[in-house]
């Protein structure tokens, strides 16, 4: 299932999926060609550092960040 989120890899779209237990999780639509994967959840905001899609990070943390890896971008919700 796609979402709003996109790939901070390679720019593809960020789509929900399944782990083998059957917790969710985001990964690039490009698999096997990207191997981009995040338990947190893509938002449609971008990032104000690289443009690149932000996301929510769960648990209790309630931070907001960039997973571009050479960004570091990251707020409190």
């Amino acid at each position: 299932q796609a979402t709003k989120g996109t790939c901070p890899l390679c720019g593809g779209t960020v789509v929900a999926k399944k782990s083998k237990k059957g917790r969710n999780f985001f990964g690039c639509e490009k698999y096997p060609d990207c191997n981009f994967m995040t338990w947190n959840t893509p938002i449609e905001e971008k990032c104000p550092k690289c443009e690149s899609s932000l996301f929510k990070k769960g648990g209790r943390t309630g931070m907001i960040l960039c997973e571009k890896p050479e960004c570091g971008y990251e707020r409190k919700l």
